[in-house]
């Protein structure tokens, strides 16, 4: 790329990075600032609004108030019924919005000059109720909840405000005055907020009083249904607690997010405000913003263009001087130095006649410098010649030498390696003594235990056969009396068969016994009865003989199998104690035999002994006399080394000298391309 180009591609994106960071930065506090001032405005609309509708609202307080000072003031004044009635027709003169005023007194006798009245009935359909137990008995002013009044064309939202009427603190009757919200939804339908902004007056429940838009009045604010995103819980605190309010939130109905206001308006001391917003499209609010980017963007990009016409004009000031500077340095590798930079670039008093004189004064500094060069590479060829051939003399010298030595250091290193091999051996030796004397002594320990275990063994198996003697006699006497427990259960065996056979004898004759009671009639039954009972006796020992001959029977076989395992125990018992006999004998023989080797491998151990420091004594002079022929191989060492490094320097310095000549040459050589 060239430099043009390489100018254009760090300035343009360098002025756009500073464009755009200022724009965006422009931007942000734009949007801030508008953001904070359409806020700003819609809350004053908001405030000035609900104003403008607390005013209206209280008028029909203040013609209801005349109503009920006029009855409150009645001693005093002396005011009747007439001038009462001409106040309210009065009222009705001046505010077309009023469309009833009625007087509520329950107790007559308090006023008896006056009566209730209602002019203009409305039809409106109020709670009457709500109102007389709000102003009679919460001792309070009331404000009803607006309602739809008529239908079709003729259909709009009515309001009543009822006041107490006093006399000497007591509460005597109540006096209300019903209007039109008709006023104060044209006031409503006149707030305008950008393009789509809107106001609306909401009641202390959240009814839409006024809206711009008709169709919703009447229904319940979207805040306080499925409308918003958001809580409507807050939204109802916020208007029945008079609260002032304001938030950005998406709104369902019209699809988008809308910056919302809420205002309260007090009405005398009703303690049921009512709420004026606005609502205002938070997209209109920074409409006006993006028409500033477009704009900015458009003027940005037309100052770019404008940038890139004036940076490419300057660049190419710039960079024809530079193209002669580049020409002459061609020129300067092309080895020609002859030609110098036109003397107008020269005479310029900025950057570019500071690097055209720097051209200039560096193409004569090689000028010189390459003749010099010339010169020195002639004297230095004649003088890189004559080191080489001194180079050569001593170097053949430094090789008789050299060779001289080599022989010396040969049998010195030979003799050196025969002596290592020597100590070598004679290390192993003392080595190797060293794990015979090691491990006779081991053997030596391992014959002293294992003599000392085969006397335990002998003991041991000469209690072992006597506790085996012991256990066959138990075993014996044990063998014996089972013999006689299988004795004494035949003997048992034999008296139970007796009683058996007693006991069915004794069963016949009792049967016997009550045929014949039977037979003898009423003098027998006496008997009969002692014979059935001892018939019963006879069965039940019959029958208990027959269990204990069977529990006999299971005692003798198992004492028969008891007495069989027994003497089959005492024959292996026998035979273990003739095994157990054997092997001391055995253990006796070992145990001499290991005696014997102990005496025998204490001998060895000795003689490895006296062997070992034999060895080591000769191992300490061959290792003495190796350490005198290792010096002498290292000494001899050193000269041939010594010859070696001045043979390798003069053959350097041969070499050096020959490459210098050939450098020497070469440089004459580059000089004579160079044109001067």
């Amino acid at each position: 790329m060239k430099l043009q180009g390489k100018m254009l591609a760090v300035i343009l994106p360098a002025v756009l990075l500073v464009f755009l960071i200022t724009i965006g930065s422009i931007i942000f506090n734009l949007r801030g600032n508008i953001e904070e001032q359409s806020h700003d405005y819609a809350f004053s609309m908001a405030r000035e609004t609900a104003s403008q509708v607390e005013t209206i609202l209280n008028r029909y307080h203040a013609q209801a108030s005349q109503v009920a000072f006029a009855l409150e003031a009645a001693d005093i004044t002396d005011v009747n019924q007439g001038q009462v009635n001409a106040i309210v027709e009065s009222a009705f003169e001046l505010n077309e919005s009023v469309l009833e005023i009625a007087l509520y007194l329950p107790n007559p006798d308090a006023r008896r000059d006056f009566r209730e009245f209602t002019y203009r009935p409305h039809t409106a359909a109020f709670d009457r109720d709500a109102m007389e137990a709000a102003v009679l008995t919460e001792e309070r002013e009331h404000l009803a909840e607006p309602v739809m009044d008529g239908d079709g064309d003729e259909a709009r939202m009515v309001s009543a405000i009822s006041l107490p009427i006093y006399d000497d603190d007591e509460r005597i009757g109540m006096t209300t005055v019903i209007f039109s919200l008709d006023e104060i939804q044209m006031l409503t339908e006149d707030v305008m907020l950008f393009e789509s902004g809107f106001g609306r007056l909401l009641s202390n429940e959240g009814i839409v009083a006024a809206h711009a838009d008709v169709s919703r009045v009447g229904n319940i604010a979207g805040e306080l249904g499925d409308e918003t995103e958001g809580d409507p819980e807050m939204y109802r605190n916020a208007i029945s607690g008079g609260e002032e309010m304001n938030e950005v939130s998406h709104s369902v109905s019209v699809g988008m997010d809308v910056y919302k206001t809420f205002t309260p308006i007090h009405l005398g001391d009703t303690q049921t405000p009512w709420s004026f917003g606005t609502v205002t499209d938070e997209d209109e609010i920074f409409g006006a913003l993006q028409d500033t980017v477009n704009q900015s963007t458009w003027i940005g990009l037309a100052g770019l263009v404008v940038i890139s016409v004036i940076v490419a004009l300057v660049a190419r000031v710039v960079i024809k001087p530079i193209r002669v500077m580049t020409d002459h340095a061609g020129r300067i590798e092309q080895l020609d130095l002859s030609e110098e930079i036109p003397a107008h670039y020269r005479k310029r008093k900025d950057e570019i006649g500071v690097l055209a004189r720097s051209f200039d004064n560096m193409s004569a500094s090689l000028r010189q410098v390459m003749t010099k060069n010339r010169d020195a590479a002639e004297k230095l060829s004649e003088a890189s010649d004559s080191l080489s051939a001194r180079a050569y003399e001593t170097g053949e010298s430094a090789s008789e030498i050299a060779r001289s030595m080599s022989s010396v250091t040969e049998g010195a290193v030979e003799q050196s390696e025969a002596m290592a091999a020597i100590a070598e051996k004679m290390a192993r030796t003392v080595t190797e003594t060293q794990d015979g004397q090691t491990h006779a002594r081991h053997a030596l320990d391992e014959a002293g235990r294992a003599s000392e275990l085969a006397g335990e063994g002998e003991a041991s198996v000469g209690q072992s056969v006597t506790h085996m003697q012991s256990l066959i006699a138990s075993m014996d006497q044990s063998t014996k009396v089972l013999n006689r427990l299988s004795e004494r259960s035949d003997e048992i065996g034999g008296i139970v068969s007796e009683i058996s056979s007693i006991a069915e004898q004794t069963n016949l004759l009792a049967l016997n016994a009550s045929i014949e009671a039977a037979r003898a009639g009423e003098h027998g039954k006496g008997f009969a009865v002692v014979a059935d009972e001892v018939r019963k006796l006879a069965e039940e020992s019959n029958a208990s003989s027959q269990r204990i001959d069977t529990l006999i029977k299971g005692v003798q076989e198992e004492t028969a199998e008891t007495v069989t395992t027994m003497n089959g125990n005492m024959t292996l018992m026998k035979e273990q104690v003739e095994l157990v006999e054997a092997s001391g004998d055995v253990i006796r023989q070992i145990s001499e035999a290991f005696t014997k080797s102990r005496e025998a491998v204490n001998q060895v151990h000795q003689k490895l002994d006296d062997l070992r420091t034999y060895a080591e004594e000769v191992d300490e002079s061959i290792k003495g006399i190796s350490l005198i022929v290792d010096q002498t191989a290292a000494s001899a060492e050193e000269v041939t080394a010594s010859s070696d490094e001045q043979k390798e320097t003069l053959d350097q310095i041969s070499a050096n000298a020959e490459e210098l000549t050939d450098i020497a040459g070469a440089l004459e050589e580059e000089t004579k391309r160079f044109t001067l």
